[in-house]
């Protein structure tokens, strides 16, 4: 399990409205929604990156806790990315990848190639 920290400034938007299909997927949540919204952009821009690389991938999805997911299937198992940021506050995002059953290990180093290369990416940190 990683957790990568880091700034994507061009990849946030502070004023973004969140659009109807995640408004109504969230309705019962509405406190969610704005954060949402915000991590949108990025959450397209990594499924994109990800799937350059060669993997298959499932998502976004979004959940009430305020995050996203994106998921890479394997025969035993997956490895989930939870992506969580920006709130009102700060301009980081954060996403935590971990694998669950016996799935593949090849996907953090893909991760962390992806963020580290980004030209839209800065200040990483991982743990």
């Amino acid at each position: 399990m990683k957790d990568f920290t880091f700034k994507a400034l061009s990849l946030f938007d502070a004023d973004v409205v969140a659009s109807e299909t995640l408004d109504s997927m969230l309705h019962h949540s509405p406190s969610v929604v704005p954060q949402l919204a915000r991590s949108e952009r990025f959450a397209l821009w990594f499924k994109a990156a990800l799937t350059r690389e060669g993997l298959m991938v499932r998502g976004p999805r979004y959940g009430e806790d305020g995050c996203g997911t994106i998921d890479v299937p394997a025969t035993a198992g997956l490895t989930l990315c939870i992506i969580s940021g920006p709130d009102d506050i700060s301009s980081s995002f954060s996403v935590l990848v971990t694998q669950i059953g016996a799935a593949s290990q090849h996907v953090e180093p893909i991760v962390e190639r992806i963020l580290r290369m980004a030209p839209e990416v800065s200040s990483l940190s991982i743990a």
